[in-house]
């Protein structure tokens, strides 16, 4: 171990700040937590140092396995383990980890500490594989660790090394239950985003960015007053009021699917879930059967994404130059529809042999 720190008493209280609406019986959770887990060739006070590539071996046999722990303050004990490794690298300059958060209540306390800032120090726990040893005179010895062995890593109150900390807690939105627009209602996302924005700035012209996160389905918690904090949309202003657009669900599924985002696996199973509800929800508000991309009926949503993409291409440009609760009339449909008629053809056909 680098440190072993006092385990403090716990002073855990509930998550029950949230302006943003939950679902009866639902909480808020935070799924995952990005660490600075140590920094190369940066010297203790008492001449410790970490080589680059120090960790390469660990992290291919020790990551895939979920085998390093996220501690509280080293504590080894079950209660105080708060998660597992899902990835890990090694940058030029540090250790960067990413765990999976336990959805039990200490964790999640911890959680949001680390989220608020009363928690931002972080403190690796390895086994010595090699080390080099350099006498040096009137100074402590130089300890240098080449390679190491993971075994855990800490948040605690007082780390070894200063350049360590929290990078970003990630939260899932807690399913909204919006309502849903019209089937064939336009979607394009950064039009959205622009009328969103516009609905949930204040009369002092500042964002509140609750009232903002509801149209998203992904934030990371640690930066809630960025605008780039909110990934995923799927709702629009329609009337002056939010709704979820069957469109931008779609959209949303295909990138969870793929994980265009590079979301940990534990956000992505949330997502799902939320998404599954919104899928749901269409088929029974809108009586069309329509599956996520991930189900059995995968391809009868692929023929239905492919129909929808093909309708985007001559209503999105509308939809963004004429805001949807605006009484102005639509601009006139441009362009070549032999060329969309072929792109229709092409779509539907990726849908059959997808």
């Amino acid at each position: 171990m680098l440190l072993q720190t006092r385990e403090p008493e716990r002073l855990g209280y509930p998550i029950d700040d949230m302006s943003f609406a939950l679902m009866p019986g639902e909480k808020h959770v935070f799924k995952s937590i990005t660490l600075k887990c140590a920094p190369f060739e940066q010297e203790t006070k008492d001449g410790r140092l970490i080589r680059s590539g120090a960790f390469a071996k660990t992290i291919r046999e020790q990551v895939p396995k979920r085998a390093v722990k996220l501690q509280d303050s080293h504590d080894w004990s079950c209660a105080a383990t708060l998660g597992s490794i899902t990835k890990a690298e090694e940058t030029k300059t540090h250790l960067i980890g990413t765990f999976a958060l336990s959805s039990d209540q200490p964790t999640q306390n911890i959680a949001t500490k680390a989220h608020e800032g009363h928690i931002t120090q972080t403190s690796v726990g390895i086994g010595i594989v090699e080390r080099v040893v350099q006498e040096r005179k009137g100074k402590f010895p130089l300890f240098a660790v080449t390679v190491a062995r993971w075994i855990e890593q800490s948040l605690c109150m007082e780390a070894s090394f200063a350049d360590t900390g929290v990078i970003s807690v990630h939260s899932v939105t807690p399913f909204q239950a919006l309502p849903l627009t019209a089937l064939d209602h336009a979607w394009n996302a950064q039009g959205a985003e622009a009328r969103v924005r516009g609905w949930a700035t204040q009369r002092n012209d500042e964002l509140n960015f609750p009232r903002y996160q509801q149209a998203f389905l992904w934030w990371d918690a640690t930066r809630p007053d960025l605008i780039g904090s909110y990934q995923l949309p799927v709702a629009d202003i329609v009337n002056g009021q939010l709704q979820a657009v069957p469109r931008g669900i779609i959209a949303a599924a295909q990138a969870v699917n793929a994980n265009d985002h590079g979301l940990p696996e534990q956000d992505l199973a949330a997502l799902r879930q939320n998404l599954d509800r919104y899928f749901a929800a269409i088929r029974q508000n809108l009586g069309v059967m329509i599956m996520a991309p991930w189900d059995a009926g995968a391809e009868t949503t692929r023929a239905s994404m492919a129909e929808t993409q093909t309708k985007d291409l001559t209503q999105d440009q509308e939809a963004d130059t004429v805001p949807t609760d605006s009484a102005a009339p639509p601009r006139a449909r441009t362009g070549d529809d032999t060329k969309r008629r072929a792109l229709a053809l092409r779509l539907r056909q990726q849908a059959q042999e997808g």
